[in-house]
């Protein structure tokens, strides 16, 4: 049953885009007296609604995030906990910025990027969300690394690997459900992101969260492929999800037992 209550809105979108027109007007909540996929089918030759591009670009964003927070938050974190560079105040520090609301960073990323040259490019979509996520996938790598007995890490300096070999042979592949718990979340959170694509885009790097708008026009509500939309720009995100299952419990509980 909390399933079911949890998941309501998903599953009247899904009715809702199997819907004819006629019957969303008359009783949104009603189910269909006619199943029809024209809604689904519209969405590759809507001219009011560029489907590809913005689903193209919601993949590069979200792609782009995920690979750079993991590049540069795993030589953070392996600098802050294994070489104790700055120490937990440090740790503290970094991961206490993800609480700070995104459109407290607007203002300055609009300045820098338009300095920059970047409004209404990809590049400024994937290194905001990168910003923003950062903290949180430090968070997650701490864990992982804290568990990771120092033993191994000395044993691994006596035969001689220096602190990039250890960090490749050694703390990588034992962190590895951390790794795919912190990809699956930056990704699904950037996916989702709505006030960067809104504020930092024109046309070219528009992505699917902000191209939905152009289904709510001055003559009403396009229910049916508003829908449709939705329930297809979900299917990204579960297929992470499935890739990544069996590494995200153990991702995000690691460390649990060493007081992390």
């Amino acid at each position: 049953m909390l399933v079911v209550a949890v998941n309501i809105p998903l599953i009247i979108g899904l009715v809702t885009s199997l819907k004819t027109n006629a019957d969303i007007s008359q009783n949104p909540l009603r189910l269909p007296t006619h199943f029809t996929l024209d809604h689904y089918l519209r969405l590759n030759s809507n001219p009011q609604f560029d489907f590809w591009k913005y689903i193209t670009n919601s993949i590069a964003l979200s792609t782009g995030a995920m690979i750079l927070t993991a590049f540069l938050g795993v030589p953070a974190t392996y600098g802050i906990v294994v070489l104790r560079i700055g120490g937990s105040r440090l740790l503290a520090l970094v991961t206490s910025l993800r609480v700070v609301p995104a459109i407290m960073m607007m203002l300055p990323f609009f300045i820098m990027f338009t300095k920059a040259g970047l409004i209404d490019s990809i590049w400024a979509l994937i290194f905001a969300n990168t910003i923003l996520q950062i903290p949180l996938v430090v968070l997650i790598y701490a864990a992982g690394m804290r568990s990771v007995p120092d033993s191994i890490l000395d044993a691994a300096r006596i035969d001689g690997a220096g602190e990039l070999g250890v960090l490749l042979r050694i703390v990588l592949p034992i962190i590895r459900p951390s790794i795919a718990s912190a990809a699956l979340l930056t990704f699904v959170f950037a996916w989702s992101e709505y006030l960067f694509g809104l504020v930092l885009t024109t046309d070219s790097a528009v992505p699917l969260t902000v191209g939905v708008s152009n289904f709510v026009t001055n003559t009403g509500t396009q229910w049916g492929d508003l829908s449709a939309t939705v329930i297809v720009s979900i299917i990204p995100t579960l297929l992470v999800a499935i890739f990544a299952q069996k590494h995200l419990v153990g991702g995000l509980t690691a460390g649990a037992m060493s007081g992390v």
